[in-house]
Parts: C-alpha cells; structure tokens; sequence
C-alpha cells in the first residue's frame, strides 16, 4: 500500500520536528507556506519554478520502505504520493512489514507524533549488501528522475516559449492592426481637420468681404443720409419761399382785386355816361366840354388797360375803338375852353 502524505502548513510543523529527526509513522510531513518537503527529518527546498514531477526517495533508518513524492507549483494544501518502485526493502510495503502495518490507513486519522525514534537494532550479519543494494538502487532511481524532470522541465519551458512566441507573434499583428487602425483614423482626422480648416478660411474671407460690404453701405447710408439732410432743408428754405411768395401773390391778388373792382365800377360809370351821350354829337352843348369829357373818359381807359391784366386791357381798347368809331375822334389841337375841362376832370 501506497504511504501516508500528511499535507499541513508551517505554523503546523513544530520546532520539535524541525529540530529533531523524528517520524510519524506512514506519513511524511510537507511544509507547503514554506515551499519545502521534510522527509524524514531531512528539510529539502523546492523552488516556485520547479514544476515537472519530482521525486524524493529517502531510505529510512529502519529500512522499512522507499517513498516517492510528486509535487507542483503552487500546491500548499494538498499533496500526492507514488511508489517508486518495488524492491526488496519497498516490498514490505505491499506486504505490510510490521514498521509500516502501524501507519493510519486515513489523512483523517493522523497518527500521534513521536518526538523520539527508538535507537534501530544493529543489522543482522550479512545485510550491508542488501542496504548497499538499496541505496544503489535509490541513487540511481533519483539520477533517473532527475533526467526525466530535466527533459520535462526543458520540454515545459520549450512549450512554454514557443507558446509566449506565439503569443509575443499575435500580441505584434494586433498591436500592427492597431497601429494600422490609428493611422487610418489620424489620416481621417487629419483630412477633416484641413476641411475644417479650409472652411473656416472660407469662412473668414466671406467675413471680410461681408465687412467690407458693411462699411460701404455705411458710408453710403451716412452720405445718403446727409444728402437727404440738406435737400430737406432746401425743401423747407423753399417752402418757406414758397409760403412768402404766396403771402406776397396773395397781397398782389387782392390788390389786383381791388383794382379790378374799381375798374370795373369806373367801367360802369363810364358805360352810362356813354349811354347817356347821344348817338352824334350834340350841337348844343359846347364843343370844348364834349371834348373834355372824352378826353377824360379815353385817358381813364387807358390808365385802366395799362395797370390790368391782357384780358382787360383788351377790352378797354375794344370799347375805345368803338366809342372812338361812333362819334368821337380826339382832336390834334389843344381845348379851347380849359375850365370845362378841368371842371369835367374832377
């Protein structure tokens, strides 16, 4: 039967075992915080990076049996135990020698620890060859471990580099990819920006140019603005003009009118005083008061033809060519009789 691994941590293993080479029968110890396994009272160190299979072989001092243990990185709380193979003194083991018959068959019934191995009986004559042959044989079961740890170990760390090169490999194309990717997208970027770029300058010229624009309406609309200034004080200049020479016309007009009424009413007086003359002259009355009152009748006429409008002046003429024509001529020579004539101008 296969021994006993007792499995515990350091805070389990005693200072007694460590000091001391003791035993608990069937089982070995193995420190697993402190990444180490005591066979034995023997303390042998296993580094973190070992993990092929490795086997310990130790030969007891009671030659009771030969044990083999297989341990793995990382294990602290479990652990696992093969024979090595079967010889003369690892054939008490199958067929149960007193020493490891006493050994818990159980992890769960661990055997009380012993602090003292009892002192071993000296060998019978006749068994350093056996114990020779056995240690022979140990020796060259751990040389043939360690080659077959040393070829694991070196196939482990092969495929282990060819795996870290493959995975170096794909870690180089995606990072490629990626490099590749954000080149694009620089790329992209970059043209955006230089769309950007290029509308914003369009941009700032449309500005410019709207600017431009601007101060020119500006100043047209302030020289507009001052043109229509002036031409509105010109306006009221001339309507006040305008209104003076209303006032004035209109003055003129009623003074017109005014004249026009008095003309008019001479006008009548003189149509009755033509009505009331005869149709030829009358012998009985005095030649020079027919003569002075026609001299004042004509010379009223034409005063009144001079100062009125072209309508009127027509008219006078009109009614001095027809009285003139109808019975008076002026005569070339002066009055005879100056009185009458004063008498009849008043």
């Amino acid at each position: 039967m296969n021994p006993k691994i007792l499995c515990t941590t350091e805070t389990h293993v005693t200072d007694e075992i460590k000091d001391q080479e003791v035993l608990i029968p069937g089982y070995e110890i193995y420190r697993c915080n402190a990444e180490t396994r005591r066979t034995g009272g023997i303390i042998i160190y296993v580094k973190k990076s070992i993990t092929a299979k490795m086997v310990i072989n130790k030969v007891l001092p009671n030659n009771t049996w030969i044990l083999g243990l297989k341990c793995k990185q990382g294990e602290r709380t479990t652990c696992c135990a093969e024979p090595l193979k079967k010889t003369a003194v690892g054939a008490s083991i199958a067929s149960g020698s007193p020493s490891t018959s006493a050994a818990p068959t159980a992890m769960s019934t661990a055997a009380p620890i012993m602090t003292r191995q009892p002192t071993p009986t000296p060998p019978p004559p006749g068994s350093s060859d056996a114990t020779l042959l056995s240690l022979l044989a140990a020796v060259n079961s751990f040389g043939d471990s360690l080659k077959a740890f040393r070829e694991e170990q070196d196939r482990r760390d092969k495929e282990a580099e060819r795996r870290l090169t493959g995975q170096l490999s794909q870690l180089r194309k995606d990072l490629a990819g990626k490099m590749d990717s954000l080149a694009s997208d620089l790329r992209s970027v970059s043209l955006r920006v230089q769309g950007v770029e290029t509308r914003v300058e369009t941009l700032s010229t449309d500005l410019n140019d709207l600017s431009g624009r601007h101060h020119e309406l500006s100043s047209s609309f302030a020289a507009r603005s001052l043109e229509a200034d002036e031409r509105h004080k010109s306006y009221s200049e001339a309507l006040r003009g305008t209104e003076a020479t209303t006032s004035a016309l209109s003055a003129k007009f009623e003074a017109l009118s005014n004249q026009i009424t008095r003309i008019e009413g001479e006008r009548r007086a003189s149509e009755l005083i033509i009505a009331g003359l005869p149709e030829t002259p009358n012998q009985d009355l005095p030649a020079c008061i027919l003569k002075a009152a026609a001299l004042v009748f004509f010379n009223t006429l034409r005063m009144a033809c001079t100062t009125g409008s072209s309508h009127l002046t027509e008219l006078c003429y009109k009614t001095i060519a027809d009285v003139s024509h109808r019975w008076y001529t002026p005569p070339d020579e002066p009055f005879a009789c100056e009185p009458p004539v004063v008498h009849a101008a008043r």
